[in-house]
């Protein structure tokens, strides 16, 4: 009897112990699959980031992934496939020698769906912006922008030398007969690839003939186009720090009459920007015609300061009007003469600039160049100690322009540029992403399923 108690008592504990021990290999396998799916979520996820579009790394320092991968296809079924292809890679391991190469986990991922996506174009260009500003803080770190801080200060400084001037200088600009002007100047466009002849490039520029007159379809761009969008949340705010770095980033990475050195589709890129026109030639030209109607004011305020020759118009004037016997026309005949005399040394300024010179904001009467007697006269370029020079000039153009604006004519210049390198003409960044979040679905061999869920955000 004491046998057949003794049989009982270990069939019962070897029962427990079996239990123990299943419930352990079942814990331990699933402790085991858990952190496997987790692992190979993370390198795959990452390795479908890998996959980013090199030319916008390359030329642009921008991390975006194209959903078509240089396909025809308008979903992102191709990074999910890509994504469930790299997690089932990783799952792969080969089994267990010792065990016959068993594998104890079985794990496959068999389908995978977004949940969350920020393209390139969403909310206006925020995640390019975004990112721009983010390599240009790196890059160049918190010294560079305090720099452009402490320009923006040297200039408040001029101004403030001269503040009467620049009281005249805002007269003249708000003025009613300063926005005719601007008006007549924007519409003496360029014709279709070739100069027109009262084209204001004429008078500023040495040689029309090599000015580029290439011209793209506005209607097949980020900026002219219907967009393709995401569902990703972006509440990101941009302050002045912000800016000042994206519109730096913008004069850094773009081509402009004077640097055309990168091999771009559109020449004048920074021009480009400015203006937003479809050909080179007109950008440029819309760029020239601010630099003559900036100059002129500025050039303005500083003759109505320069006793000396104004008192040279004023009698010139005067005595004009008194030959003809209508000595009340002085006043007018007087702005005329200062409207045109300030013009005539704008062309020289412009073509200062253009030549690669720099151009004093306020002149000084020993800075003036154009004399009364050649007013009319179409001047050479003068050279300056000190100064902006053209790209200073782009860049406070860039700086009064809308950075969403900017943004979407910088989203034109890069599809433009990714297509003639790529050869791809379907490229479109309304189907790059840099933010996603994706669904996995697992399945294990010994009959468990999973969800797997990640995000993955560049930013």
């Amino acid at each position: 009897m004491k046998k057949g108690y003794v049989t009982v008592f270990f069939s019962i504990a070897i029962y427990l112990c079996l239990s123990l021990f299943i419930g352990l290999m079942y814990g331990a396998r699933e402790s085991a699959i858990r952190a496997r799916a987790k692992e190979a979520a993370e390198v795959s996820l990452r390795s479908v980031f890998g996959e980013y579009q090199k030319e916008l790394w390359q030329e642009y320092n921008l991390i975006f992934v194209d959903a078509t991968y240089g396909y025809e296809t308008d979903s992102f079924i191709l990074p999910e496939e890509h994504y469930v292809g790299y997690l089932n890679e990783n799952f792969d391991e080969g089994g267990v020698s010792f065990l016959g190469g068993k594998d104890l986990l079985k794990l496959e991922a068999y389908y995978a769906e977004t949940d969350e996506i920020r393209l390139a174009t969403d909310n206006n260009g925020a995640a390019i912006r975004a990112q721009a500003v983010n390599f240009m803080k790196h890059k160049y770190a918190v010294g560079y922008i305090e720099s452009l801080y402490e320009s923006a200060a040297t200039y408040e400084a001029t101004f403030d030398e001269v503040s009467d001037r620049e009281e005249i200088a805002e007269e003249v600009l708000e003025s009613p007969v300063f926005e005719e002007w601007q008006d007549a100047y924007g519409s003496m466009l360029t014709e279709e690839k070739e100069v027109s002849l009262l084209s204001t490039l004429r008078l500023v520029c040495k040689d029309v003939n090599n000015i580029s007159g290439t011209s793209v379809d506005g209607t097949r761009l980020v900026s002219g186009r219907s967009l393709n969008k995401g569902n990703s949340k972006n509440d990101k705010e941009f302050d002045l720090a912000d800016n000042l770095f994206f519109k730096e980033y913008l004069i850094n990475y773009t081509n402009n009459y004077l640097n055309d050195e990168k091999d771009t589709v559109l020449s004048y890129e920074t021009e480009y920007l400015i203006a937003g026109k479809k050909m080179d030639s007109h950008n440029l030209e819309a760029v020239v015609n601010r630099l003559l109607l900036t100059r002129e004011a500025m050039n303005m305020a500083s003759l109505y300061k320069d006793e000396e020759r104004i008192d040279a118009v004023r009698s010139f004037a005067e005595v004009a009007t008194a030959a003809v016997l209508q000595p009340e026309l002085a006043p007018a005949l007087e702005a005329a003469i200062v409207s045109i005399w300030s013009f005539a040394e704008s062309v020289k300024d412009v073509k200062t600039l253009l030549s690669g010179g720099k151009v004093p904001l306020i002149k000084t009467h020993d800075e003036w160049r154009t004399t009364l007697r050649d007013i009319f006269k179409i001047g050479k370029e003068e050279e300056y100690d000190s100064g902006l020079a053209y790209k200073d000039y782009l860049r406070i153009f860039i700086d009064l322009t809308d950075s969403k604006t900017l943004t979407k004519r910088f989203c034109d210049i890069c599809e433009l540029n990714v297509r003639e390198w790529t050869g791809n003409e379907r490229f479109r960044l309304d189907y790059c992403f840099d933010k996603w979040a994706v669904t996995a679905y697992l399945e294990s061999g010994y009959g468990y399923g999973y969800t797997l869920k990640r995000l993955y955000d560049v930013e």
